[in-house]
């Protein structure tokens, strides 16, 4: 038996045997008008703990909704965050960067299941990724920010994040003077749908390093 229970049914004993020793010298009417109001008041005083138990929670939860919101939308994070990166940015990431954001699987691991799941997914798939993991280093201007890519050996990008937005929107060059030098390779390929992103970020490198 637990000690809650045990607590309990020791006061149950202790109030009957109260009741027993008050219905000798009152009235029972009496005595039982007394234990409705006993029960009201502890009924009352249960309501009480539980709503304040329920509030503190929801305080909680708040608290630590606001603390992922000012982390999301800070000019300089200290953590990376994980923004939702769907289709325009994973194409103008491959582009302008060479990076293929593909989703990945997790590595293979003879420890459990839990584990399994929370390790570092390092094998990519060839299916594009919807989300990105990426830390703010300083804002740029309004909605662009100088960040860095965790995943992709820290690579240092210019990224677009509109304010309290959980997605990018873009990514530019770290030199704008790319789109001037690069403008038919822009042209071609930046709306183009029958490239993967393997294949962009391939063309990236053989179109800027010589020799690739």
């Amino acid at each position: 038996m637990s000690k809650k229970s045990e607590s309990g049914c020791l006061t149950v004993f202790i109030v009957l045997a109260c009741l027993s020793l008050l219905g000798k010298y009152i009235s029972i009417k009496y005595v039982l008008l007394g234990v409705g109001l006993w029960m009201i008041f502890s009924w009352l005083r249960n309501g009480n703990q539980r709503r304040k138990s329920k509030q503190d929670e929801q305080d909680a939860a708040q608290a630590a909704e606001d603390g992922r919101i000012a982390h999301r939308d800070a000019d300089t994070q200290t953590e990376p965050y994980q923004y939702n990166c769907v289709g325009h940015p994973n194409v103008t990431l491959a582009i302008r960067y060479g990076i293929a954001n593909l989703k990945r699987e997790p590595e293979e691991c003879s420890e459990d299941e839990e584990q399994i799941r929370n390790s570092i997914q390092l094998n990519p798939t060839e299916e594009p990724a919807d989300s990105i993991l990426l830390r703010k280093i300083r804002r740029i201007d309004k909605d662009r920010f100088l960040a860095e890519l965790p995943e992709f050996g820290n690579r240092k990008v210019v990224v677009v994040i509109e304010q309290y937005s959980e997605s990018v929107k873009t990514f530019y060059p770290l030199d704008e003077s790319w789109f001037k030098r690069h403008a038919e390779f822009e042209r071609t390929l930046k709306d183009n749908r029958t490239f993967t992103l393997k294949e962009l970020a391939k063309f990236h490198v053989e179109k800027t390093i010589p020799g690739a």
